[in-house]
């Protein structure tokens, strides 16, 4: 008997780990008091049907808002609990989102934009990330909007629209989904500083994380414009492309398996590139035109060579690259020089000399 208890104990550690549901809490605004349609239909029937649908999922449903108590706080009870959901009641909502653990469940904000959303997102910059998943229920305007996309994006989750029942439910199974990444990419502007926000200019975002079947860049199979960026990925090699402001960096052969988590860095941190070119002794200055270009440079990511990372028709040649190695491609009236294996740290300036046309000398120096 005891042999046999041995082999069963041997027989369950060696089968694949199973995954279980993860606790998901979502925090309800029963306000009332939003301009445009009366949101109570659209939570019952967005957020019933999704309970319904998922009955393995552990789901707790937080009220919050005003007026508490009342009939409308009533009939959310009723009917939550008619559902077997465990139902509670917050006075501060803020202080309860900031008291989260990230790690113990899903965490859901549904609201139709009232409140302080401004002040508890400078407040969440002050603490560790909550992953918290924001749904505008019906929202009134576009600027209420940014105010909880605000908050999402500070706190490391994802915003999201809503308009009805139908799309409400939708959501949150994508949200139950994206939860359980398997993919992040943290994104630095320098060494120590990291990126946790969105950026917009026009109404057009200026960060973006675009995720490509390794090798094929037709289009995109996910993106985000939120830094860190967060993705659940089918098995399978990525190459995944982040742009901040006008410079790119790509992650190339990122291995993404199911059940563990893949994490990444990338660093915009830039230095400096300056290379003299001399032609028989004399420096070559500016910009020669003729019937086309007599002179320019072109920057490569070290070893890829399909298209230039920047390229430049003013000698002396001055690139601000962020970090990583480059092999720059210089021509000068029909000749040709590579410098390969550039090297650029940030905050760091190198200093590159090239001569033309008869003899191939390439000296380095930092500073």
């Amino acid at each position: 008997m005891a042999r046999f208890k041995v082999l069963l104990i041997l027989l369950l550690w060696l089968l694949p780990a199973t995954t279980h549901a993860q606790r998901m809490e979502i925090f309800l605004d029963i306000c009332n008091t939003y301009e445009g349609v009366d949101k109570f239909e659209i939570l019952k029937t967005g957020v019933s049907a999704f309970i319904r649908e998922n009955p393995d999922l552990d789901v707790s449903i937080t009220l919050f808002g005003f007026p508490p108590g009342g009939e409308r706080e009533e009939r959310f009870v009723r009917l939550f609990k008619g559902l077997g959901v465990e139902v509670r009641r917050t006075g501060s909502i803020y202080d309860t989102l900031l008291g989260l653990d990230p790690d113990d469940g899903i965490y859901v904000v549904l609201s139709g934009g009232k409140g302080d959303w401004d002040s508890f997102k400078e407040r969440l910059r002050e603490v560790e990330a909550k992953r918290l998943y924001v749904i505008g229920v019906a929202l009134p305007h576009p600027d209420v909007m940014y105010r909880l996309l605000g908050v999402a994006s500070v706190s490391g989750g994802r915003y999201y629209n809503a308009r009805d029942g139908r799309r409400l439910k939708e959501v949150l199974y994508e949200i139950e989904k994206k939860a359980n990444y398997n993919l992040e990419i943290r994104v630095f502007k320098s060494r120590y500083e990291e990126l946790t926000d969105y950026l917009m200019w026009h109404y057009q975002y200026l960060w973006i994380t675009e995720v490509y079947p390794a090798g094929r860049y037709d289009r995109p199979i996910a993106q985000t414009y939120i830094f860190p960026a967060r993705f659940n990925l089918p098995t399978g090699i990525y190459d995944i492309k982040v742009r901040y402001g006008d410079k790119v960096k790509w992650l190339r052969g990122v291995e993404v398996r199911r059940r563990q988590l893949a994490r990444r860095r990338v660093n915009f941190a830039e230095g400096l590139v300056l290379v003299k070119i001399l032609n028989d002794g004399h420096e070559v200055i500016g910009v020669e035109r003729r019937s086309r270009y007599a002179w320019w440079a072109e920057v490569y990511e070290a070893g890829r060579y399909d298209r230039p990372v920047e390229i430049t028709r003013t000698f002396p040649i001055e690139f601000s690259l962020v970090n990583g190695v480059y092999d720059i491609k210089i021509h000068y009236r029909g000749y040709e020089r590579w410098i390969r294996g550039v090297e650029v740290k940030e905050g760091k300036v190198t200093n590159l000399e090239v001569i033309f046309p008869d003899v191939d000398v390439t000296t380095y120096s930092n500073r």
